[in-house]
C-alpha cells in the first residue's frame, strides 16, 4: 500500500491515521468521492471511518474518529505503541477524573463552610453558595462523562492508583522501544506530563481525610 495512504496534511488527521495505522486498520482511497476510508481490522462495516481532507469542523471529526478507533474492540494491541497510547489515554482520562472528583469535593467543603456563616453575612454567602453550587454541578458532570452514573461514589485516590499502574505500564514499553524515534519521543512528553498531574493530584487528595458523599 502506497505510503501516501498513511499520510494528511491535517495535524489531527495524522495522529487519527497513525493510531489506526498502530491498531492494524487498514486504509484505501475513497474511488467516488475522493479521501480516505479506514477500515478495522474485522473489516466491519459499521466501523468504517470516512477522513476529510479539509474544511470547517475537520479536526473536531478527526477526534471524535480517533476515539471511535481507540475504543473498537476489534483493534491490534500487539503493536507496543498502541499499548502506551492506549495505557497513557486509560490514565488521562482517570487523572481527569480524579481531579474532577475533588474539585466536586472542594465544592462540597465550600459549600459547607458557606452554610455555617450564612446567618451573619447573607447576601455574600448566597452568591458564593451559588458559585460553588455551580462548581458542583460542573463536576459532578464531568465525573459523569469521564467514569458513568457508577463513578459518584469514586474514590481519588483510588483511581490515582489505577492512573499510576497505566502510567508505569507505559514506561516500561517505552523503555524498550528506539528513543529517538518521534512517536516514541511525543508519547514520553505526554507520559512525563500526566506522571506530573498524578503528583500534585495525590497532593490534593491527602488533603482529605473522610469526605462527606452526599452535599449539603
Amino acid at each position: 500500500m502506497a505510503e501516501s495512504v498513511w499520510t494528511h496534511q491535517n495535524k489531527e488527521w495524522q495522529k487519527t491515521l497513525d493510531l489506526a495505522r498502530r491498531f492494524g486498520w487498514s486504509s484505501e482511497k475513497a474511488t467516488s468521492h475522493g479521501g480516505l476510508t479506514l477500515i478495522c481490522p474485522s473489516a466491519d462495516p459499521n466501523h468504517k471511518i470516512r477522513v476529510f481532507s479539509t474544511g470547517k469542523g475537520s479536526e473536531g471529526v478527526a477526534r471524535t474518529s480517533r476515539k471511535r478507533v481507540g475504543r473498537c474492540e476489534h483493534r491490534d494491541f500487539r503493536d507496543p505503541l498502541g499499548r502506551v497510547e492506549t495505557a497513557l489515554e486509560e490514565a488521562a482520562k482517570l487523572l481527569r477524573a480524579a481531579k474532577a472528583l475533588l474539585e466536586r469535593n472542594d465544592a462540597q467543603q465550600s459549600m459547607l463552610e458557606i452554610l455555617e456563616l450564612a446567618s451573619e453575612q447573607l447576601a455574600d454567602a448566597e452568591a458564593a453558595f451559588d458559585e460553588a453550587n455551580q462548581d458542583l454541578d460542573n463536576a459532578q458532570d464531568l465525573v459523569g462523562e469521564l467514569l458513568g452514573a457508577e463513578g459518584a461514589d469514586a474514590i481519588p485516590s483510588d483511581l490515582l492508583g489505577v492512573a499510576g499502574s497505566q502510567l508505569r505500564t507505559a514506561e516500561l514499553t517505552l523503555r524498550e522501544l528506539p528513543s529517538k524515534d518521534a512517536t516514541v519521543e511525543r508519547l514520553g512528553i505526554w507520559l512525563d506530563e500526566l506522571k506530573s498531574q498524578r503528583v500534585a493530584l495525590r497532593v490534593w487528595a491527602n488533603r482529605y481525610g473522610s469526605v462527606p458523599k452526599d452535599g449539603p
